[in-house]
């Protein structure tokens, strides 16, 4: 599903719901194949990060953390990570 502010849609059901904007809807549905190829590293860099962060939370001491993902500990991210200090301290 895509929401977006405006929009316009010429789709047949939210015509046949009878809303009054029918024409302007804000939803926009499209159908995307899975390609788990794509994202598997990811998917690897969050399994890593969520073990050390299980390990530094029983407070055992933890396998080297993951890579970093915020370039300083002064982005918007970092400033908002609960391990900041671990990370760039």
């Amino acid at each position: 599903m895509y929401f977006t502010k405006e929009g316009w849609a010429d789709e047949p059901k939210i015509k046949e719901w009878k809303l009054q904007d029918w024409s302007a809807s804000a939803v926009k549905e499209y159908w995307v194949n899975r390609n788990d190829d794509m994202i598997q590293n990811k998917i690897d860099d969050a399994m890593a990060y969520r073990l050390w962060r299980s390990q530094h939370d029983l407070g055992v001491t933890p396998n080297p953390m993951p890579d970093r993902i915020c370039d300083s500990a002064t982005t918007s991210r970092a400033k908002a990570c609960a391990v900041c200090k671990e990370c760039f301290g």
